[in-house]
This record gives C-alpha cells, sequence and structure tokens, in this order.
C-alpha cells in the first residue's frame, strides 16, 4: 500500500499556471500581477503569499488560486512579463561607436533602464526568493539576449572567426546577472559599484575573446 502511495506521489503533476483564454481572464491575470509588483516594492518574494495578493486586490483568495495554484507561480509568470521587456530593449541602432567596449556598455545602460522602470524586476530575478523555474527562464532569456548583443556587435564591427562567440556572449551574460546578485543580495539595490563591476566583469570576460580593437563597420 506504501508503495503504490510513493508511486502515486510520483506521478503527481506539478502544479501550473492557468493562463487565461477569455478577455476578462485575461484582465485579472494582469490585475494580480500588478499587485504583486506593487506589493514588491517593500517586500521580497519570499514574503508575498497568495492571500497578502487577494487582500491587496480587495477578492477572494481562490481567485487568485484559480490562475495560480501556489504562490511561487505567480513569481513566474511575473518573470515572464520581465523577460518579455528585456526582450524589447533595442541592442543595436545605439548610436554608432568606435569602439566595442563603449556599444557594449550602450546595450546594458539601456537594459538597466527596464530595471530601473521596474523596481521589482531584479527582486524576481535575482533576488533570494526566486525558483528553480525562474531561474531556467532567465538563463534561457539570456542566450536570447546574448544573441541580440552579438547581433548588435556584427552592425558596428567587423569581427574575426571566433568559434563559439555566441557561448562566450552568453557566459558575459551570467557573469553580469552573478555581479549584480551579489550586490542586490547585500545592499537590496544595484549601486554605483554595482555597476561599475559589472561593466568591469563583461568587458574583461570579453576581452579573453575579442581583440582589444575592433574595426568599425562602414556605413552604408
Amino acid at each position: 500500500m506504501a508503495k503504490r502511495a510513493t508511486k502515486a506521489n510520483m506521478h503527481k503533476r506539478k502544479p501550473e499556471i492557468r493562463r487565461p483564454t477569455q478577455e476578462r481572464g485575461k484582465q485579472r491575470f494582469e490585475e494580480i500581477l500588478d499587485a504583486v509588483e506593487t506589493l514588491l516594492r517593500e517586500r521580497d518574494p519570499s514574503d508575498i503569499g497568495i492571500y497578502d495578493i487577494s487582500s491587496h486586490l480587495n477578492i477572494q483568495p481562490q481567485s487568485v488560486y484559480h490562475f495560480f495554484p501556489e504562490a511561487s507561480l505567480v513569481f513566474v509568470a511575473l518573470a515572464e512579463r520581465y523577460l518579455a521587456l528585456f526582450r524589447e530593449v533595442p541592442t543595436s541602432n545605439l548610436g554608432r561607436y568606435e569602439r566595442w567596449q563603449d556599444l557594449l556598455d550602450a546595450q546594458h545602460t539601456a537594459m538597466l533602464a527596464v530595471c530601473e522602470a521596474n523596481p521589482a524586476t531584479l527582486k524576481v530575478l535575482l533576488g533570494t526568493g526566486y525558483s528553480s523555474e525562474i531561474r531556467r527562464l532567465d538563463l534561457e532569456n539570456n542566450r536570447i539576449l546574448a544573441q541580440h548583443l552579438l547581433d548588435g556587435f556584427r552592425e558596428q564591427f567587423l569581427l574575426p572567426e571566433i568559434p563559439d562567440l555566441l557561448e562566450r556572449f552568453v557566459e558575459m551574460a551570467a557573469i553580469n546577472d552573478a555581479i549584480w546578485s551579489v550586490y542586490l543580495l547585500r545592499d537590496g539595490h544595484l549601486s554605483d559599484g554595482a555597476k561599475l563591476y559589472a561593466r568591469r566583469g563583461r568587458t574583461a570576460y570579453l576581452r579573453t575573446v575579442l581583440p582589444e580593437y575592433l574595426t568599425p563597420r562602414p556605413c552604408d
């Protein structure tokens, strides 16, 4: 009997976000995410539960459970919202640069603007409360962003043939995240020091694979 129970538990499906298809449901879904975003101004993700969300919206907890069977899934959905914002950030058309290091800075300044416009972003993506699912989404997003960054480089510079260059850009993005995480967990925000050392970290890493000077691509 115990064995059957154990086997049943092994096959138990993990809770999933119930994504709405009707307009009214979509509106409520977004209202819940907006409420969590507001709560995150004063709290960490680990301090926010379903009842906190329902109380903030003045609705029944079941209305939140309908979409999010457990609280962690709310943050997964919020992470998806933020990662979509990052993917919309232009990493080209940022002006012409003579040095690739300056282009890299401009690209990350544009992405940092997303974080500053949405203060909860880093709490969800890099804070203490993020789940393995959020981390997985973030790593997938790093690959997409790395491709955008590399495309921006190719638009402005003549790049030499470098094996697995995309992988190096993915790793550079991970280094940047790691440095931001250290400061976020210690200080609760990204200080000027966090920005400085993240800049040094990503630039130093790319210097291990890129030459110090790249030939700018001729303008059309």
